[in-house]
């Protein structure tokens, strides 16, 4: 018996491993997505303010539209890694030599400044361990609910696949931390609930700070340690300790501020911030991503969920909720992400990664379902006498046929994920990729470089012939260009503000006067967004002689 028993021990532990190590890597593949250019707007909210902290040792964000525990994560991260590049040599691709190197959006105005990409590097790495441990987490949960180690097994491995929850464990936002404490805190409500230890009160409630300090709108969370001291004093009054009902409240304010110190030394600041987040939620909208609150909005969601995992995944997660007719403790696990859904599904915004917390309760539920109908197909079998209870081997093997086909099912989204992780890690952005292909080519004189496009330094550097950054404007005059160099011009520019029209407006004119069939290379397939990101813009490279022919002067007055 303890050999078979720690056989089986040792199958779980392999079978965990790998759902982790896919997991890990899915993930890992990821997080250069860009660099050293920024794709996400979210970012340089959470690691440019963590890195403005840094430089001037003024650890008030000045930034609430959502939690500062994200920024302060960011810049504890940044300290290590600012210590790592100040040891680096001058020849290595990333190094400094002072603080005062750094550079963000409040020294050069342009809200996507990333002069160290690698601060962002380590930033997402921190993400990714975030999104990983809500895997560990969503097993463990599974795992106390079923008393199963299969179902938690599936939880997880179905979690580790979803395509949101891949995407935003390797971009620094806080989506994938509080999912992280979202979890942490049921996990704890769970164990307070079956063993009424005051030590899991605690850490639920301390991690529902935590939630808060991330983003506001978990708040809700409260009511799950809520909930199970209700539950506890009513199963058990006894037992039942007066102090619980007073640490419910009093220790997720504590924490929050704790998490959020300038939330009170700044109140003005963090009041603005949070009184407009819930104005832009609650009333203007974001549009294009704004639903008329209610059943549309709802609506919305539910096909954002069915893209993410398919129609055939949230149904199948339906049918889980059948596990709590015999395991009420699921409903008590589903009162917070039930919550959650309806209260948010009442805001016009509807960015779906608001409810990227949710998945790990999908999860729990498309584990719950395998458990459902391997025992229904099992009561189904013996009950009209087509297998008997002692036949063990001939009713596991078709009681399981249903579960593990649902279980290729999720192989499926795995296997998409891991060819779209594949994909991210092999992509270069064109700007990146001009350089080595500029460099292939036979000795250039002068490499003109606009600065509309805003070429990273990082690879400024790596021009083995010289550059010189000048604007689209300049190339357009099609003066002071010696014969033999090279240009890059975007295939298209679209302004980011009111500065930018008269470019913009210029600008497919001036592209109409020149031959694209004479372009040397070309790379990227995005737009040139001004004054703003751009991702992996398509870029041109000319001769001086293609370029010369144009005559736009006239255009630009």
């Amino acid at each position: 018996m303890l050999k078979r028993l720690s056989k089986d021990s040792l199958l779980f532990c392999i079978a965990i491993g790998a759902i982790i190590s896919f997991a890990l890597f899915v993930r890992l593949y990821r997080i250069e997505l860009g660099l050293p250019y920024l794709y996400h707007w979210d970012e340089p909210q959470t690691a440019g303010t963590a890195l403005r902290m840094l430089k001037t040792g003024i650890l008030n964000p000045h930034f609430y539209s959502y939690g500062s525990l994200p920024i302060y994560i960011a810049y504890f991260v940044d300290i290590f890694h600012y210590l790592y590049l100040m040891g680096q040599p001058v020849t290595a691709n990333a190094y400094m030599t002072e603080l005062s190197e750094i550079k963000t959006w409040a020294d050069t105005q342009f809200g996507w400044t990333i002069s160290h990409p690698s601060f962002y590097y380590w930033n997402r790495f921190v993400n990714v361990l975030f999104g990983v441990g809500s895997i560990l987490l969503t097993y463990q949960v599974s795992k106390i609910l079923f008393n199963k180690k299969w179902v938690a097994l599936a939880a997880a491995f179905f979690l580790s696949c979803v395509a949101s929850h891949v995407e935003y464990s390797a971009i620094i936002s806080p989506d994938m931390p509080v999912v992280f404490f979202v979890l942490t805190v049921t996990l704890c409500s769970l164990k307070f609930l079956n063993h009424g230890k005051t030590k899991y009160l605690i850490l639920s409630l301390v991690f529902s700070g935590c939630a808060m300090a991330t983003k506001y709108n978990s708040a809700l969370l409260v009511m799950l340690p809520l909930l199970a001291v209700l539950l506890r004093y009513v199963s058990s009054r006894q037992t039942f300790d007066g102090k619980w009902l007073v640490m419910v409240p009093l220790i997720p304010v504590a924490t929050f501020f704790v998490c959020m110190p300038y939330a009170f030394l700044d109140s003005a600041s963090f009041l603005s911030g949070l009184g407009f987040e819930l104005r832009h939620y609650k009333v203007l909208g974001h549009d294009p991503y704004t639903s008329i609150p209610g059943i549309r909005h709802i609506r919305f969601q539910f096909q954002a969920f069915a893209d993410n995992i398919g129609l055939l995944g949230v149904v199948v997660s339906a049918v889980g909720l059948l596990a709590a007719i015999r395991r009420p403790q699921l409903l008590f696990v589903l009162v917070f992400p039930l919550a959650y859904f309806f209260y948010m599904t009442t805001m016009k915004v509807n960015f779906h990664r608001n409810f990227i917390l949710i998945y790990p309760f999908f999860a729990i539920l498309y584990g719950a379902a395998l458990a459902v109908f391997y025992f229904s197909i099992e009561w189904i079998l013996i009950r009209l006498k087509i297998v008997t209870v002692q036949e063990r081997t001939k009713l596991k093997i078709l009681c399981l046929i249903l579960p593990l086909v649902l279980t290729v099912y999720v192989g499926r989204m795995a296997s998409i994920e891991w060819n779209k992780a594949q994909e991210i890690k092999n992509s270069v952005d064109s700007r990146s990729l001009l350089v080595h292909r500029i460099n292939a080519l036979d000795t250039i004189p002068v490499i003109y470089v606009p600065n509309e496009i805003r070429m990273h330094m990082q690879d400024l550097r790596k021009f083995k012939y010289p550059y010189k950054l000048v604007s689209l404007q300049t190339l357009f005059d099609c003066t002071d260009i010696p014969n033999g160099s090279v240009a890059i011009i975007p295939a298209q520019v679209e302004p980011g503000g009111p500065a930018d029209d008269k470019l913009a407006a210029f600008y497919p004119k001036a592209m109409a006067t020149v031959p694209i069939s004479s372009a040397r290379l070309h790379a990227g397939s995005g737009v040139t967004r001004l004054s703003l990101f751009s991702v992996d813009p398509k870029l041109f490279v000319f001769d001086a002689q293609a370029l010369a022919r144009c005559d736009t002067k006239q255009l630009s007055k």
